[in-house]
């Protein structure tokens, strides 16, 4: 048989045998071709279909390459290679080498394959990544834009409500009737015409619609949404929570520090309890900033305006955020300075010294640089309004003949509930007055005896002026009644400091007297001051069959579970006559009592003016505005929605509506009606 030159391909590992149609007869063995194994059939070149049974024996690599036989065997393997190794295993089940070699190949395909997957699926990922990031971007454009348009549609209707009150007090002073006449020029007017804001807010909730896939075709949906999407972008956030996992983490290790047993022998109780009360007074004015921001939070998730109440410059952009980020620096702060403290005098960290007193005074410098950090929003000028306000209810103290306004009200309320941390301002002055550092408590004989009960009655004292001050102002019997008896309450609160702080014993009562003579001032206060938050402030309690109003803006809830810790709050002062012992020692027993007295009393106050301010926002109860209508608060999730109707008194919708109704309700309509109180 004639044999073809060899192929310059690599040998096959198998031994290709020529097939019987080539030749009859089998090939016998020549010195430069090894013998075939037993049993396998010889042949042509020319055909691939043979048999083999069992693995080929070894060669030389001498006699391999100088076999022309052997060599033709191995160039016609290499050529055929594959169909070779398909058609044996196909036919006779084939050697095992066979099959994994025919294995590989496709498993080799296959991994270029699955590689290749993988890379089009992660670009297909980092794709919608890139595209849900400026769908985001775009969503928050369009969220600002309608609430711009929003802004722009309100600043229309006040300066319509401008016009439309200052030509009704007109029409009543001079006698005339001219008010339809010149309202009717003043429909007509450009900024009247909000055709175009109209269009825009339309296109706006179009291209939302389109970027969410969303197929609703309810607008005021819509704009919930856009209003939830744009609330969800809190700056600060991040920082927010960092502080927060800081605090807890320092808070623990302060927990096991106070467990230790203490390293230095001059160490005691009474030293830390000394300085105590310092560390008090500042912890409770880091808990009025976290009161502020949930009360801000609450009041704007449920859109009470409160900005419009209190009075506060509608550039200033200040966020609950602001007051979480600012309460969160402050409490790590004294957490780090107040565990510095203890472990320095516990464990005596940086050797023995008496320079103990500079803690103190880190923290409350420290917490006056926070208060006072630049702020691209919490401006100078919005910190020094507070202060400016709380200067003019001391003056209104003083001269009672002053015009009380609504958030002079609220701070002075405020104030009332600083009667713990001002007590500890008394102990601040007097610690500091007789020396830097003490290791015991500090007594200042002959200045406690009135300069404590002075300064903790002086909020009370304020809140009597604003009310006699409200008392003067008024022009009707009934609303002289009601301040009068605002006035007895605060008188209450004085009487209760007064009874506290006079020793009964000194004048010759036993001490259970001097007892009943507190519970039964504490009594009459309770039950006074929870009585006139519940009807008076909140308007809660009026109906006897209901204890809701008809009109309210957060969910029923809520008023039963303010009204409950309310009262837990006012029965709180119970606890200092109570014989509660937390732990063993009776001072740091008392001491603890104090600060949770404090705390509560800052939550109660809390959640005291959410339903105070909502009660304000729908009737006006303290008569403090000259209308009814307050704008809705913008930029808030969801609640309250107030319904203006043109040629109707002002209709307030509260909650309680579910479904079609409450869709209904919601709307919004663009010309308002003055309200007149009176």
């Amino acid at each position: 048989v004639p044999l073809p030159p060899p192929a310059p391909a690599r040998p096959s590992p198998l031994p290709i045998i020529p097939s019987s149609s080539q030749a009859e007869e089998p090939l016998s063995p020549t010195p430069q071709q090894a013998p075939l194994p037993h049993g396998l059939h010889t042949g042509g070149v020319s055909s691939p279909s043979i048999a083999i049974h069992g693995p080929r024996e070894p060669q030389p690599p001498d006699t391999a390459d100088s076999s022309p036989n052997h060599a033709t065997a191995a160039g016609a393997g290499a050529g055929g290679a594959s169909e070779a190794s398909l058609h044996l295993s196909a036919s006779f089940g084939g050697p095992s080498h066979v099959r994994q070699v025919s294995r590989g190949e496709s498993f080799s395909s296959k991994d270029k394959g699955e590689k290749d997957k993988e890379k089009k699926e992660k670009k297909e990922k980092k794709d919608e990544k890139w595209r849900r990031m400026y769908r985001g971007r775009i969503q928050r454009v369009l969220c600002n834009m309608y609430t711009a348009s929003e802004l722009l549609e309100q600043y229309s209707s006040l300066n319509y409500m401008g016009f439309y009150k200052i030509w009704k007090k007109r029409d009543k002073l001079c006698g005339v009737e001219r008010l339809a006449e010149d309202i009717m020029r003043v429909r007509e007017q450009p900024f009247k015409k909000l055709d175009r804001v109209h269009r825009l807010q339309k296109k706006c909730s179009d291209l939302y619609r389109l970027i969410t896939d969303d197929k609703t075709s309810d607008h005021f949906k819509i704009q919930q949404e856009m209003l939830k999407e744009l609330s969800k972008h809190v700056p600060g956030q991040d920082r927010l929570f960092f502080f927060l996992g800081a605090c807890m983490v320092l808070l623990l290790d302060i927990v096991v520090m106070c467990y230790m047993e203490p390293t230095n022998p001059d160490y005691t109780l009474d030293e830390v309890l000394a300085n105590f009360p310092i560390f008090r007074m500042v912890l409770s004015i880091i808990l009025v900033n976290w009161g502020i921001g949930a009360c801000m939070h609450l009041l704007e998730h449920y859109r009470v305006n409160y900005r419009f109440m209190l009075d506060i410059d509608p550039k200033c952009q200040v966020a609950p955020s602001h007051f979480f980020l600012v309460a969160a620096i402050q409490t790590t702060s004294w957490i780090v300075i107040f565990g510095c403290y203890l472990a320095d005098l516990k464990f005596l960290n940086f050797g023995p010294h008496n320079l103990y007193f500079l803690y103190p005074v880190v923290l409350i410098a420290v917490q006056v640089a926070i208060a006072f950090l630049p702020s691209d929003t919490f401006r100078r000028k919005y910190r020094w309004e507070i202060v400016e306000c709380v200067g003019y209810c001391f003056y209104a103290a003083v001269w009672p003949f002053v015009t009380v306004t609504f958030v002079q009200n609220i701070v002075g309320d405020v104030l009332t509930s600083m009667a713990k941390p001002l007590a500890d301002l008394e102990y601040t002055v007097c610690y500091y007055s007789t020396g830097l550092y003490h290791r015991e408590t500090v007594t200042c004989s002959g200045v406690d005896f009135w300069l404590k009960p002075l300064i903790v009655a002086t909020p009370y004292y304020i809140r009597l002026m604003q009310c006699i001050s409200r008392f003067l102002e008024a022009d009707d019997a009934k609303r002289r009644t009601a301040h009068a008896a605002n006035t007895g309450k605060y008188c209450a609160g004085i009487l209760v400091v007064i009874c506290t702080s006079i020793p009964w014993h000194e004048y010759g009562l036993s001490i259970y007297v001097s007892r009943l003579v507190w519970v039964f001032t504490y009594i009459f206060a309770t039950i006074y001051m929870f009585f006139w938050d519940v009807y008076m402030d909140w308007g809660l309690a009026f109906d006897p069959d209901n204890y809701l109003r008809p009109q309210r803006m957060y969910p029923p809830w809520l008023y039963y579970s303010i009204s409950l810790v309310n009262l837990f709050g006012r029965l709180s002062w119970a606890m200092n006559l109570m014989p509660i012992e937390i732990l063993d020692n009776e001072r740091l027993n008392s001491n603890l009592i104090t600060l949770w007295v404090s705390t509560m009393e800052i939550l109660r106050r809390t959640l005291w003016a959410l339903i105070r301010l909502e009660n304000e926002h729908l009737t006006n109860s303290s008569r403090y505005r000259a209308m009814l209508w307050v704008p809705p608060l913008l930029g808030a999730e969801s609640g309250h929605v107030t319904e203006v109707l043109e040629g109707n008194p002002i209709k307030s919708i509260g909650g309680g509506k579910k479904g079609k109704d409450k869709d209904k309700d919601q709307r919004k309509i663009s010309m308002p009606r003055i309200a007149t109180m009176g």
